[in-house]
């Protein structure tokens, strides 16, 4: 019994230290104590009771929020809807955790922009695998692969330059840890053919309407709906056509589909088995952009 004890132990220890190893800064403790708390000691947490405490997002890895059923479905949205705008296209998982008796508000929480929820109670072995689960990038850990990036990136520039005339730099290249778009309006496009996947590029709806506005050539107060939607989805379409003349001799060759236009969060793109989900985000008009892909080569070993 006490060998199998300290067994048990040293593996809860060895765990955590390989946690420790992916927590590469902290994870933010909004409005819970318990089971964190016991966890306190060995990986870094910061517990506030208010998110608007919080002044920097800089150095957290991934966000817990208490949910309770006191909650109401405002308070919710509210809560979440400032968690992800100040998040903006920060590789920052958000997590809604709450109790059973909370879970109507929880799963609500997803709509809201949360990247999952999390049932509580706990145990501390089951908080570390939840943790694990969330900061790892999400498929397979793999290089990136540079050859299928950079006509992506390329093409997004050229498009924006010939069609608007606007400057488009690039700012960050992360693999991101779920396959969840970011809002608030994205253009949606599925990819077949020897490489499957998808690739969706999002907006803040004020960069959307600037953009479509000069394309346009109209004032933003003009813009309808469908002129923001329509616009996105062809800007989509002249990329991925643009990225498929590039690699159309590569292993990576694909085909095209109709592009969708979604508004709102909660949204996952399609993504062949354990593929990589890379972003890359970009910065036009002073705000900033994401273009985000998953695609593998269907010879890929998986």
């Amino acid at each position: 019994m006490l060998k199998a004890l300290k067994a048990k132990k040293t593996l809860e220890r060895n765990k955590i230290k390989q946690l420790s190893r992916f927590i590469k800064s902290k994870v933010l403790v909004i409005n819970l104590d318990e089971p964190f708390r016991s966890l306190s000691d060995e990986i870094s947490i910061k517990f506030v009771d208010n998110f608007d405490k919080v002044e920097s997002l800089e150095d957290i890895e991934i966000i817990y929020v208490g949910i309770s059923r006191t909650n109401s479905l405002d308070d919710c949205k509210n809560t979440i809807t400032n968690i992800k705008e100040r998040c903006g296209y920060l590789n920052i998982p958000v997590l809604a955790a709450g109790n059973e008796a909370s879970m109507f508000i929880l799963k609500q929480a997803i709509s809201f922009g949360a990247t999952s929820i999390l049932i509580l109670p706990v145990n501390k072995k089951e908080l570390i695998k939840n943790i694990e689960k969330n900061v790892k990038p999400a498929g397979k850990r793999i290089s990136l692969n540079v050859s299928m990036v950079n006509p992506f990136i390329s093409a997004t520039k050229e498009v924006f330059e010939v069609m608007s005339g606007i400057h488009v730099k690039r700012k960050s290249l992360f693999l991101k840890k779920d396959y969840k778009i970011f809002g608030e309006i994205s253009g949606i496009m599925g990819l077949t053919g020897d490489a499957a996947g998808s690739i969706a590029i999002s907006f803040s709806y004020d960069l959307a309407k600037k953009v479509i506005s000069v394309i346009l050539d109209m004032e933003v107060a003009e813009l309808e709906e469908n002129d923001v939607k329509d616009g996105i989805g062809e800007i989509l379409n002249m990329i991925a056509g643009q990225t498929k003349a590039i690699l159309a001799d590569t292993k990576y060759r694909f085909k095209l589909s109709i592009p969708a236009v979604v508004a709102g969060y909660g949204y996952e793109i399609y993504h062949p088995e354990n593929a990589p989900c890379i972003v890359v985000i970009f910065e036009a008009l002073d705000m900033q952009f994401a273009l985000q892909v998953s695609l593998t080569p269907s010879d890929r070993k998986r």
